[in-house]
């Protein structure tokens, strides 16, 4: 059951979120759409994919995934973007699972080009 919940509330707060964020942050923004539920690696282990799309071309810059367990310290994941740029990801879930936290930045030719944080409280059944 704690599957749906977190991935129902997530898609919905990161739709959301995605509606507002070229807005927010301009032409050179991100889009991050992210998927996140309990891994079947193991107890206390998170599954997260973010599709992180340019907010302004929609351009797919990235598509990672990453198994991560829960606590304060973020895991990361690097990738390169379609223009030889780079793209980092990071996600933390706190220790009681009632928030996830994920970082985005694009760097090109060594510039920060756009970057996006954004912490999401995740509900349970009966919230």
């Amino acid at each position: 059951m704690r599957r749906c919940s977190l991935r129902a509330l997530a898609l919905v707060v990161v739709t959301v979120l995605m509606a507002a964020i070229p807005a927010l942050v301009g032409a050179s923004g991100l889009a991050v759409d992210l998927d996140l539920a309990p891994s079947t690696e193991g107890a206390g282990l998170y599954e997260a994919t973010a599709q992180i799309q340019d907010a302004e071309s929609g351009e797919m810059l990235s598509v990672p995934t990453i198994v991560f367990p829960k606590g304060e310290d973020a895991a990361k994941v690097t990738s390169s973007t379609p223009s030889g740029g780079i793209l980092e990801f990071r996600i933390s879930i706190s220790p009681d699972d009632s928030a996830v936290t994920y970082a985005v930045e694009r760097r090109e030719g060594g510039d920060v080009v756009a970057s996006q944080k954004a912490t999401i409280r995740l509900a349970t059944h009966g919230e």
